[in-house]
């Protein structure tokens, strides 16, 4: 580029000088022309400087994502491993299923080992698997717990729960609720409902619908943690 700046000066320096000199129009064209040679290389030069600069800017920005993608992977294997070690007694006997729910390792709860159909209310059984669970949420840390309550798509109309929305929600809330008894930190729960919008099975037979009955607890970064977008 120093070479092109130098050049296009010359020739500058050269076309003045011809053109205070007389001489004649050919070598001053031709002055010219060179100059503007010159500065053409030195445009397409900085040009050329700048898509360096910008392919510079955009291969770090990919090995930042690529770091904060392994560390991400890294901290979902940790996570599986973590709940995988405590639950491995009830992952074993079906009552509990270690999942992938949106990128996110989730522990999945059926609707049988916690609640009566139509109900809101945690049963005995219930309360003994989400002590396990409870425990296990409290031995991670860095880490919050999105419980989402999910129906199948059958209809309900009571005068608690007049739709699948107040009773997918209401679940999950009683599970929030028994984690915090249980001592979980309340400011790393969250509660949802998506009644029966989110199913993982057809509800065309009694085993899907059995499945889609169910409470996912999700495992995620802190919000503060999550990379955000530049302005």
């Amino acid at each position: 580029m120093l070479s092109a700046i130098r050049n296009t000066s010359a020739a500058l320096a050269l076309a003045a000088v011809a053109a205070g000199c007389g001489v004649s129009k050919d070598k001053y064209e031709a002055a010219v022309n060179e100059a503007d040679k010159y500065k053409k290389e030195y445009a397409d030069e900085s040009q050329r400087a700048k898509d360096c600069e910008q392919k510079l800017a955009t291969a770090g920005t990919k090995v930042q994502g690529l770091e904060q993608t392994t560390a991400a992977q890294q901290a979902q294997m940790d996570d599986y491993k973590t709940m995988n070690a405590a639950l491995t007694q009830e992952n074993a006997a079906n009552l509990v299923e270690l999942a992938q729910l949106s990128g996110l390792v989730t522990i999945r709860v059926p609707e049988k080992l916690l609640f009566a159909p139509g109900s809101a209310a945690i049963t005995k059984q219930g309360k003994v698997g989400l002590k396990k669970i409870a425990a296990a949420m409290k031995s991670v840390s860095g880490r919050v717990f999105y419980v989402a309550g999910n129906t199948d798509n059958k209809p309900i109309k009571t005068r608690q729960f007049p739709s699948n929305w107040e009773l997918s929600t209401a679940r999950a809330l009683a599970v929030i609720h028994f984690c915090i008894a249980e001592g979980v930190d309340p400011r790393v729960l969250g509660a949802a409902g998506y009644a029966q919008y989110h199913p993982i099975a057809s509800n065309d037979s009694a085993d899907g619908r059995a499945r889609n009955r169910r409470i996912d607890i999700g495992i995620a970064a802190p919000p503060q943690d999550l990379p955000t977008a530049k302005q």
